[in-house]
């Protein structure tokens, strides 16, 4: 029989938040196959762990949550020393917070040569285009977040107000531009509400980029997915390939790690509750001020058994299926 490539189960040692599963994929073929066939189930996947309780927690609705659009983000990030919303590991780096957070775009950066033509998919406050600006000053920048075109494009970056879920709107912004290399980065979390929503964007990617680098959140498989009030989901750690090979991406190169720490997660709780006075919290920052509180409080907490998938994924050329 052939040797599948291991995808080796999920959790990380509660009591180091580390993971040592580093691989390098050579051929996905059958591999992918095999995972296709097991994961033909579509929507939000819950594994046997995510009880009613654990469901609410990570699933609830916020009312008045824009997904986004119109949100403003940007004065609850102010004095905050990672200017994102992304997932951290602060024991890693000793308490230093933009250590942590830069840290996280590593192994994303490490798959981006000086040369190439970018494309960052879901840019938000551009804190990754600081960092890719180093290596290539010519990148392109894409949000749906009217707050972060505008904070962007003052820093000096060249930013489409894009919907990647949207083809029409991708074409009249994008044309026939095409780019050796897109970036997601926690990105395809809103990039569609179920697997073939997500599938479809990824499938629109391949007609603008060679290349996908990713950060995927992630769940582990006998968990719940994070919906965050409806703005997207995240996805089971075992579907995270199979998803993309489903959208014609031969995936190279896969890496799983803890999402972020209980000591990152105080970190913001701190920070959140010395926020703006003189503004209400929006929903979505509510909803991320909720979940770092109980994950600084206990490690059973959702966000601490959250992961982060790191991909590199070639496209594949013909017809799509």
């Amino acid at each position: 029989p052939p040797v599948l490539h291991a995808y080796p189960k999920c959790c990380p040692n509660p009591s180091t938040q580390t993971f040592d599963h580093e691989y390098l994929v050579t051929t996905m073929r059958t591999a992918t196959t095999v995972m296709l066939a097991a994961a033909a189930t579509t929507g939000h996947a819950a594994g046997p762990n995510c009880s009613r309780a654990r469901r609410a927690y990570v699933n609830v609705t916020a009312t008045g949550v824009t997904h986004y659009r119109d949100t403003e983000l940007l004065p609850w990030l102010d004095g905050m020393p990672g200017p994102a919303y992304h997932g951290a590991l602060l024991g890693r780096h000793g308490g230093n917070v933009r250590a942590a957070v830069d840290a996280h775009a590593q192994p994303v950066l490490r798959f981006v040569a000086r040369d190439q033509s970018l494309l960052d998919v879901g840019c938000g406050f551009c804190w990754l285009g600081k960092l890719l600006r180093e290596r290539r000053p010519d990148v392109r920048y894409a949000t749906v977040s009217r707050e972060q075109v505008a904070h962007c494009r003052a820093l000096g970056f060249e930013v489409h107000a894009i919907d990647f879920t949207d083809a029409a709107a991708v074409h009249r912004a994008l044309g026939a531009r095409r780019f050796e290399t897109a970036v997601l980065v926690e990105s395809l979390f809103y990039l569609g509400k179920s697997e073939g929503e997500k599938a479809a964007v990824l499938e629109r990617l391949r007609d603008v980029a060679d290349t996908v680098v990713a950060a995927v959140l992630t769940h582990p498989d006998d968990d719940c997915p994070v919906l965050w009030g409806g703005s997207g989901t995240s996805l089971a750690r075992s579907r995270v390939a199979p998803l993309f090979a489903r959208a014609r991406w031969d995936v190279r190169f896969l890496r799983v790690e803890p999402y972020m720490d209980r000591a990152y997660c105080a970190a913001w709780r701190d920070h959140l509750a010395r926020g703006p006075r003189t503004r209400p919290m929006p929903p979505e920052v509510r909803m991320w001020y909720d979940a770092m509180r109980g994950c600084a409080a206990s490690p059973l907490e959702i966000p601490t058994r959250n992961l982060i998938t790191y991909l590199v994924a070639k496209a594949k050329r013909g017809r799509r299926s």
